[in-house]
């Protein structure tokens, strides 16, 4: 199962561990397709979007997007 899990935070990209806090989020179990995250107590699983394109490239590539 996966140690850490990307959120966005203030617009920007965040990665997070089972314990830590992301905004007003605690998670608290990461899996391979979804989280389970604490908010004001109650327990909330959020499903995880999948992306078919790296966040980003090494060198700052932009893959065939630059062409």
């Amino acid at each position: 199962s996966p140690s850490r899990a990307l959120f966005s935070e203030n617009g920007r990209p965040r990665a997070a561990a089972a314990g830590e806090s992301v905004g007003e989020l605690v998670v608290r179990e990461i899996h391979a397709d979804y989280v389970v995250v604490s908010r004001r107590g109650e327990l909330e699983r959020l499903t995880l979007e999948r992306r078919s394109v790296p966040l980003a490239a090494p060198g700052g590539a932009r893959g065939d997007a630059g062409r």
